[in-house]
């Protein structure tokens, strides 16, 4: 790219550019590493949004059973919410 080019491309003095790409370049640096490097968990099954309001209660010492509740096989973990009554 002749400097002419280049002066019309990125206008104004080259010291600044130089430092916005550097700030570009960290900046994207770290959002990769929050999308893409970061472990998250995700709700599949629904929408991968986690329940704000309880699906049931449950007195002290009884079984929950809630029809119409399946886990797939392979499920790696199953999140419950406990909450004191």
């Amino acid at each position: 790219m002749s400097s002419g080019a280049a002066s019309r491309l990125f206008p104004g003095d080259p010291k600044v550019w130089r430092v916005a790409a550097v700030l570009g370049f960290l900046l994207g640096a770290l959002l990769f590493q929050q999308v893409a490097l970061v472990k998250r968990d995700y709700y599949t099954g629904s929408n991968s949004v986690s329940n704000r309001t309880p699906v049931t209660t449950a007195n002290a010492r009884s079984k929950v059973c809630l029809p119409g509740v399946w886990v797939p096989a392979g499920t790696g973990r199953v999140r419950f919410s406990v909450l004191p009554g």
